[in-house]
């Protein structure tokens, strides 16, 4: 049963209760202590589903957010993929990256495709399910993994469905639903769900894997419907230590326990603080991104991971936030220099897995630039790790784009 349900429910049963034990009758005044009881249940209740006292607040040093950090000095180790490119294999976009044992699975809405490559970056196969039917779709909006059962799971917003399928991506069973969501997750046989396109009063949800006994959490505000209709290509839900949730316009990170969605984390930006009072110009969702953008606010808060030792995310345009849990130090920069193995490292793109990786995307023809650069010096090119030089030497322009993995050093 949803909450909201629920606490009317529970409204009428202490009403009702209320009305019994004021009855003067002797058997209704024994009721009295039952009573108490249940109100007290009753505000415990409402009180376990209130979020903002759980949340951490976390205070940011920003010095220089567009600032170039030293690879030596946070990373241990740098890594480059190139993902395979067949005609089969061909990628449109990336709008999700799951690192899941062994293997890639990257989210394509452009060809409605989930595509999967080992973890060298040669492909495997993809779950391209398009048509009508059990186990078809017309339009993928978001996939995940349940890692317990071992399934993929894809959201199709044509029509309203989710379907399982085994990590080969053979059809096992499918749900429809009445309406779609942005984007979906998965904890403990639960599905996470965000930003539905029917319920106007909250932003994210629980339910069994069948859609039902669901259960609404984060309730929608003024600024939330400011920004109802703009969205960014990365997800809103991403798995690390947790399954996190987040919001551009929001300095709150959500996560998943104990059947509950609740706040995790709550970002102090200090003097790049959005001022209450754009938010309240009557300015468009747009307006104000410019105006964030324009001074730097902290704001546009994508990309949200945690590892054993950091909290990593992104915001603005592009600047990348790593903070240290043990000694709570604020690293913030836009491009990471790497004078060992020269593969540079910028534009962050969260991906799903726990484990101590950042992740950036770089299309085949800037990797190319990059190395045109170093070839043109022979000590840098001399520098340059021979599986680079390779990966160098079988691309082209149309080439799949190439995930540059950098490992942080632990603590």
């Amino acid at each position: 049963m949803a909450l909201k349900h629920f606490k009317i429910l529970f409204k009428a049963v202490v009403i009702f209760f209320y009305c019994l034990t004021n009855l003067n009758m002797p058997i209704f005044s024994s009721l009295r202590k039952y009573y108490i009881l249940i109100v007290c249940l009753f505000f415990l209740a409402c009180q376990s589903k209130d979020p903002i006292a759980t949340a951490e607040k976390i205070k940011l040093n920003l010095v220089d957010p567009n600032s170039v950090m030293d690879f030596s000095k946070r990373f241990a180790s740098s890594e480059v993929i190139a993902l395979e490119t067949t005609k089969n294999s061909l990628i449109g976009e990336i709008n999700r990256i799951y690192l899941y044992n062994g293997r890639i699975y990257l989210l394509d809405r452009s060809t409605n495709s989930v595509l999967i490559f080992n973890r060298n970056g040669t492909y495997i196969t993809k779950l391209h399910a398009v048509g009508s039917g059990k186990g078809k779709y017309i339009g993928i909006m978001d996939f995940t993994i349940d890692e317990a059962g071992k399934k993929i799971i894809i959201h199709s917003h044509r029509p309203y469905k989710i379907i399982y399928y085994d990590l080969d991506g053979t059809f096992v069973s499918e749900v429809l639903l009445k309406n779609y969501f942005h984007n979906i997750g998965v904890a403990d046989n639960k599905l996470i769900t965000v930003n539905s396109s029917e319920d106007e009063e909250f932003l994210a949800a629980l339910s069994n894997f069948d859609n039902s006994g669901i259960e609404p959490f984060i309730k929608r505000t003024t600024v939330s419907e400011m920004f109802k209709s703009f969205s960014t290509i990365f997800p809103n839900i991403l798995s690390s230590k947790k399954k996190y949730i987040t919001f551009p316009y929001s300095s709150t990170v959500y996560k998943y326990e104990k059947n509950r969605i609740i706040p995790a984390y709550d970002f102090d930006f200090g003097q790049r603080n959005m001022p209450d009072s754009i938010l309240n110009k009557n300015l468009t969702a747009s307006e104000i991104y410019n105006v964030a953008m324009k001074n730097d606010y902290g704001f546009f808060i994508t990309n949200f991971r945690e590892t054993n030792d950091f909290l990593i995310f992104s915001y603005g345009k592009g600047s990348i936030v790593i903070y240290s849990k043990k000694d709570r130090t604020t690293e913030c920069f836009n491009f990471v220099k790497n004078d060992q193995e020269l593969i540079n490292f910028e534009n962050l793109f969260g991906h799903d897995g726990d484990d101590d990786y950042i992740l950036s995307v770089k299309e085949a023809i800037n990797f190319k630039d990059q190395m045109l650069v170093y070839r043109s010096d022979a000590k840098s090119w001399a520098k340059v790790p021979a599986h680079a030089k390779h990966i160098d030497s079988v691309l082209n322009d149309k080439s799949n784009p190439v995930l540059i993995l950098y490992k942080l050093k632990s603590k």
